[in-house]
């Protein structure tokens, strides 16, 4: 059988979905519920909902940084079920804009999509 490494041995190869989420908390400026669906590229609504709540809960946590702890704490209350359909219909919105095969250019909350026309 082969050894196991430590936590702290892993390199960024071996880590977990989950440990990726966090760290992506962690390290977004603005970790907000449609940044997290960008992030992580989501087909089911439910699922991408759990997995942002469960790595926001996760992240604070797991910093003991005062900004990223009142950041975190903020998210919490900003982002309610209400907040995280409307991201959902973005993202969903967005996807389907740049997966067209004809030439599209939209900005939707500062995000820009375009995708170069398939001929």
């Amino acid at each position: 059988m082969g050894k196991s490494k430590s936590k702290s041995s892993r390199n960024i190869t071996n880590i977990t979905q989950q440990e990726r989420h966090v760290y992506w908390m962690l390290t977004c400026p603005d970790p907000t519920p449609l940044a997290f669906f960008r992030f992580i590229f989501p087909t089911h609504r439910i699922k991408a909902s759990e997995k942002y709540k469960k790595a926001l809960n996760l992240a604070l946590k797991e910093t003991d940084a005062e900004d990223l702890r009142n950041k975190f704490e903020e998210m919490k209350k900003l982002v309610n079920e209400a907040r995280i359909l409307e991201d959902w219909e973005t993202w969903m919105q967005q996807r389907t804009a740049s997966s067209r095969g004809n030439k599209y250019v939209g900005i939707k909350q500062g995000w820009i999509i375009s995708k170069k026309h398939e001929f």
